[in-house]
């Protein structure tokens, strides 16, 4: 059959989701549209209030005009049928739902590796909120900045979720060893808070200067990375007032702390027979990486100390050989 093929183009500072969507809304109407059509409330009979009143009949013949105001009504009266070939933006759309998936899925994961090691609920739900704080408040540089949430700016978030807890690990741990030190609550909350103040800045402002100088790369490069770079950077910005803002309300509110009159045993005491078997395997694990290190380091030592006496001999550096020399 004979056909027209009509390829749309989009501006090279568009949205191609957003391009897309209105394209499609145009030729083959909107969800409502295509329901009412599908239902032929379009050809529904007007209503009696519209017989007599002339104002309700007027607004019932626009809404039925509304129904088939998209160009697919009007081609298929005429007798042609458009299908949509390809549409790039579910490429996108895809790709963009993957990384929120990730995101979140990171997240979790972030949240059950901290209650195995910290082992409290309220300690864990504070840093736990503090994922969707901070990145919730890096979206208000991001719109000042002009990015868009597309796949780079994505999955900056998603880069940055990791590293979002770094502060609040920092400073809600040194809260809990004040209270574990017998420390009231509030003198905690305002010592600890106080004492890593200048760490965490020194943290986010290395891991700042990191990222930050992607943004000046010019070319392609520049062009796919500035996005994620400025993402990254405005998210650890924002993580430091979190850290030592929210983080100690939030521990100055809970109760729920390790008590310095609370045994040992008790602290790390895991009743889940579950989480301890996790716990368990985890500590196994650490334990065989750290024998495993130590077996390393002792062989690399039992190689290379031969080694470095041998060049030490033959250039005459060992001791032996300078005190010799000094005799002379």
């Amino acid at each position: 059959k004979p056909c027209v093929l009509i390829d749309v183009q989009k501006q090279a500072d568009a949205n191609i989701v957003e391009v897309c969507r209105q394209v499609r809304e145009r030729v083959f109407g909107t969800e409502l549209q295509q329901q009412q059509i599908a239902q032929g409330l379009h050809k529904a009979p007007l209503s009696k209030e519209a017989e007599s009143d002339r104002l309700v009949r007027q607004t019932e013949i626009r809404q039925r005009e509304a129904m088939k105001d998209f160009l697919a009504f009007e081609m298929r009266a005429q007798g042609i049928e458009p299908v949509l070939l390809l549409d790039q933006s579910r490429f996108v759309r895809d790709a963009v739902d993957e990384v929120l998936a990730n995101a979140w899925q990171g997240g979790l994961l972030a949240v059950i590796v901290l209650y195995l090691f910290l082992r409290s609920y309220f300690t864990t739900l504070v840093l736990a909120l503090s994922i969707p704080a901070s990145l919730i408040a890096t979206f208000a540089p991001m719109f000042m900045g002009g990015i868009d949430l597309n796949i780079m700016s994505l999955g900056g978030l998603a880069l940055g979720v990791g590293m979002l807890l770094d502060n609040s690990i920092v400073v809600l741990e040194s809260i809990t060893k004040l209270r574990e030190s017998g420390v009231d609550r509030t003198t905690a909350v305002i010592e600890g808070t106080r004492r890593m103040a200048s760490a965490v800045f020194a943290s986010t402002l290395t891991q700042v200067a990191v990222f930050f100088p992607i943004v000046f790369v010019e070319g392609i490069a520049g062009q796919l990375f500035s996005d994620l770079a400025l993402t990254v950077v405005y998210a650890q910005l924002i993580s430091i007032p979190v850290a030592l803002f929210l983080v100690p309300m939030l521990a100055a509110r809970g109760a729920n702390m390790r008590d310095a009159n609370q045994p040992a045993e008790e602290q790390i005491a895991i009743h889940n027979p579950l989480l301890r078997g996790i716990s368990a395997g985890i500590t196994a694990i650490a334990r065989l990486l750290i024998g495993a290190a130590r077996l390393v380091g002792k062989s690399v030592h039992l190689v290379l100390q031969p080694l470095a006496n041998g060049f030490l001999r033959v250039y005459g550096l060992d001791r032996k050989s300078t005190r010799l020399n000094s005799s002379h």
